[in-house]
């Protein structure tokens, strides 16, 4: 197994090709490297990316995401994998994996294997039983039934507990009802407060709201201690961003039940880090883009302009508790 890079594979393709004209990127971090993995015609429109335990990396292709009425590509979203078979950063092979999603934002795999994605109104599961490399079926696990049209403002992201359980990250709907009903009856509803955190058993039973107050919690990620970190992005133009550690039962801070002309109730005005006494404070402040959250230690991506930096968090034992140290 080679050590990951310190910027996920598909995140550098939709940096690089974006960005070499202008100037190389820079990589800080001794023992990374940074190299165009994969390119058009071979991707277009990397959105979500998952490795397995193989190193093959899985990832969303999207054509759903408000599309232009022009638009002549797929109907509907496709996984691919790449393969990278001699370990030179490049891969060497691509395959479909899975076909016809819709809106597909983002892709985690349960610790079973069993690859997860998550699409701005359902969670599907995407197995491959008979082992063939491809997917055998769409299995959809939970639907968000809301009015709301705003890709951006619904599922977002996902990631699964060392215990198997699933976490959906809900983005910021004004005041829209949803609803999302388990397998067994159990529900979470509501309206006008913002977005929340979701956790479920993998079959679909078992919802639970495990935390709220966010704007759009674009991506999160459980780091090497089963720490829940949470990119909150998109604060309707009033900043900033937050990179947060999640707890159960926490309040981070945003409402927007009487959002009409102006924005609703920002963090802000809980001193940044959420009213509930549980909440803790922001690990630090983001970029004005979607920034996506991975699994080393603790790094985050701030896209804010036209500038991409990946900063890495080395948390250091206080007392009873951890401060978290920016390395950029």
């Amino acid at each position: 197994m080679r050590p990951q890079p310190i910027i996920p594979a598909i995140l550098g393709v939709s940096l690089i090709t974006a960005s070499l004209s202008a100037q190389s990127p820079k990589v800080n971090e001794s023992g990374h490297t940074l190299t165009l993995f994969a390119d058009t015609p071979d991707i277009v429109t990397p959105i979500g990316m998952a490795v397995d335990k193989n190193d093959q990396v899985f990832v969303i292709e999207s054509h759903t995401h408000n599309p232009p009425s022009s638009y002549a590509g797929p109907k509907g979203d496709i996984v691919k994998v790449f393969t990278d078979q001699n370990e030179d950063g490049v891969a060497d092979s691509t395959r479909v994996f899975a076909e016809g999603l819709n809106q597909a934002m983002n892709l985690a795999f349960s610790p079973d294997g069993t690859l997860y994605a998550l699409c701005a109104k359902a969670l599907v599961a995407l197995p491959d039983r008979d082992h063939d490399g491809k997917c055998d079926r769409l299995e959809t696990v939970l639907r968000l039934e809301t009015e709301s049209g705003n890709a951006h403002g619904n599922w977002l992201g996902l990631d699964f507990d060392s215990e198997g359980k699933v976490y959906l990250g809900r983005g910021n709907i004004g005041s829209h009802h949803y609803r999302v009903k388990g397998k067994d009856g159990t529900l979470v509803e509501g309206y006008g407060d913002g977005g929340n955190l979701i956790r479920a058993n993998p079959d679909g039973t078992k919802v639970e709201e495990w935390a709220t107050g966010f704007w759009n919690p674009m991506d999160l990620k459980f780091d090497h201690k089963n720490r829940l970190m949470l990119v909150d992005n998109d604060p309707d133009g009033r900043g900033p961003n937050r990179l947060l550690e999640v707890v159960r039962g926490g309040d981070y801070g945003y409402k927007s039940v009487f959002k009409v002309k102006h924005p609703g109730v920002h963090p802000k005005v809980f001193l940044g880090s959420g009213r509930s006494p549980s909440a803790h404070p922001i690990i630090t402040t983001m970029g004005a883009r979607r920034s996506p959250v991975t699994k080393v230690s603790c790094e985050a991506t701030d896209t804010s302009g036209s500038a991409t930096t990946v900063f890495a968090f080395q948390a250091t034992p206080v007392m009873s508790s951890e401060v978290f140290t920016r390395r950029e």
